[in-house]
């Protein structure tokens, strides 16, 4: 079974149907893309699953035990992270001082477990996502796609299972776009489930394992990136033919 499985999510807002009987899946190991138009309802998508918007309809499970009334705040305890499309850091402190501002709320939550030097860990993580050369300086100092990678780093500290990524190349050169999917690769190698809403199509079909395609509010297709990149419907909506 996969870790995180969504099944017939439905949101509405008004007279708007935002998602229709939505179901996606993310593996453990794996990297699972979620694509679409502008406004198909990836975001909204996202917010359900990480207990951000309640749905009108269907449930989210993770781990086998069904979460869909789980508080936000729990579901990152259960080892749920993600980022967001509009970033969201801690401007005025350090890119090291927003790693270990969420390690430190971690190890609060974790008390039973054994812990390492805590600063060693966050300097671990900084490594690990290419951010030494700014781990010094303020947030809101650095260039946007810096700032994306610390997001990452934040939530990395949290040790999740399982990390929900919407639209995490943006901002991000043609370099540090394939140095980013080295670094999701390499996570998943780690056991990480990956759930990944991105624009960036030739990174989506580099590093994912199997693709949702979103579009106004309905699942169009599922299938491993070549299935999604011949896919009819998908082309039509989104990619363009030919």
């Amino acid at each position: 079974m996969p870790l995180l499985q969504a099944e017939e999510i439905n949101v509405t807002f008004g007279g708007h149907r935002a998602l229709i009987d939505v179901s996606v899946d993310a593996d453990a190991g794996r990297i699972t893309g979620l694509i679409g138009p502008n406004g198909a309802g990836k975001t909204t998508c996202f917010n359900v699953l990480s207990g951000l918007q309640p749905p009108n309809g269907g449930r989210v499970i993770f781990d086998s035990s069904d979460i869909s009334s789980v508080p936000a705040f729990k579901r990152g305890r259960l080892g749920m992270a993600r980022t967001f499309q509009r970033i969201e850091v801690f401007g005025s402190l350090t890119v090291f001082e927003n790693v270990l501002v969420a390690a430190e709320i971690r190890r609060r939550w974790a008390r039973g477990e054994q812990h390492g030097d805590i600063t060693e860990e966050c300097n671990d993580i900084i490594d690990l996502v290419g951010l030494r050369s700014v781990a010094d300086q303020r947030v809101d100092s650095i260039p946007t796609g810096l700032s994306r990678l610390t997001e990452l780093a934040r939530a990395l500290a949290t040790k999740p299972r399982l990390i929900l990524l919407d639209e995490p190349s943006s901002g991000l050169d043609d370099d540090e776009s394939e140095a980013f999917g080295e670094l999701l690769l390499t996570l998943a190698k780690q056991g990480v489930a990956i759930l990944l809403v991105e624009h960036d199509i030739d990174l989506v079909m580099q590093v994912c394992d199997r693709i949702h395609v979103l579009d106004f509010g309905s699942i169009i297709a599922v299938g491993s990136p070549a299935e999604i990149r011949k896919n009819k419907s998908v082309q039509k909506a989104y990619l363009g033919e030919g």
